[in-house]
């Protein structure tokens, strides 16, 4: 039932498109786009360290070129980084696949996403409260959680983007932590009957020489699940640092809807870690 036509084979890099049924391809590929939807583009190759590194999107771009040049960048960003005299001088020019190239290596089940971040593109305090945009998302690393490991400490997660312009980020989450520490014990009346306590601790630090906010929180909030609204428990930890202007923030971060949350381990020590090396990578590019 599958459609899967080759579009590249260049140095190591082999790419297909891969469509729902043959049909679909052949439509897409004829160029209509209402078809994109059921179309991935995928690229596969073998990094030097061994390691299996496989990318793909879905685009209305029908180009022959688009998608192999966003592969070919984000591929050989990963295992064969370019010479910095091959990229644009300036990091306000670099784009989505390049900026990648800045986060923490990939390792075994890692995955990268050069299209958007995981983040939803507002600071995750105080839901409740009024945020103002301060970034775009670039590109977000991710590394899974291990179910042959017994330590189920959270993933984390280390997410750049691009500070808007004016944009003081540390400045407006220091002031959201004010705002949000005088509501602490605002309980949703949905969450009444949890016994979890909301927190909020934080710190200053140094990531690479960088200012950083460190945050821990435990969290209450209503959340529409299927329609319904339900009382969900949360904790966070994250890492913040403005730099080149670039923001860089690494997270971990568990939720539930039902039963309690209880005490998930957060990876600070790896968070810490992955923010240094990441800053460190934006200051030398």
């Amino acid at each position: 039932m599958w459609g899967i036509a080759a579009t590249m084979n260049d140095n190591g890099i082999q790419a297909w498109l891969i469509a729902e049924s043959a049909d679909v391809l052949q439509k897409f590929q004829a160029g209509d786009v209402d078809q994109w939807p059921f179309v991935t583009h995928m690229a596969a190759t073998e990094l030097p360290n061994g390691v299996m590194v496989q990318a793909f999107y879905r685009t209305t771009d029908l180009s022959a070129t688009s998608p192999n040049d966003v592969f070919s960048e984000i591929l050989r960003s990963a295992g064969r980084p370019r010479p910095r005299s091959a990229l644009p001088p300036s990091l306000t020019d670099w784009s989505r696949a390049q900026i990648s190239s800045l986060l923490p290596p990939l390792d075994v089940g890692v995955s990268i996403d050069a299209q958007a971040s995981r983040s939803d593109g507002r600071w995750l305090l105080c839901p409740q409260a009024e945020h103002a945009p301060l970034y775009d998302p670039q590109a977000s690393w991710h590394r899974p959680t291990n179910p042959a490991v017994t330590d189920k400490t959270l993933p984390p997660a280390v997410a750049i983007s691009r500070a808007l312009p004016g944009t003081a980020a540390l400045a407006e989450v220091r002031r959201e932590i004010a705002t949000c520490t005088a509501h602490l014990t605002d309980i949703p009346a949905l969450c009444s009957g949890h016994d979890m306590h909301q927190t909020l601790d934080t710190d200053s630090a140094v990531a690479d020489g960088e200012e950083t906010i460190r945050i821990t929180q435990r969290w209450l909030r209503v959340e529409n699940v299927q329609g319904y609204d339900r009382c969900a428990e949360g904790t966070d930890a994250l890492r913040i640092t403005h730099v080149r202007g670039l923001i860089v923030i690494s997270s971990a971060d568990a939720a539930v809807v039902k039963g309690t949350l209880g005490d998930p381990a957060l990876p600070t020590s790896s968070l810490d870690q992955l923010q240094a090396q990441t800053v460190h990578a934006i200051k030398t590019a």
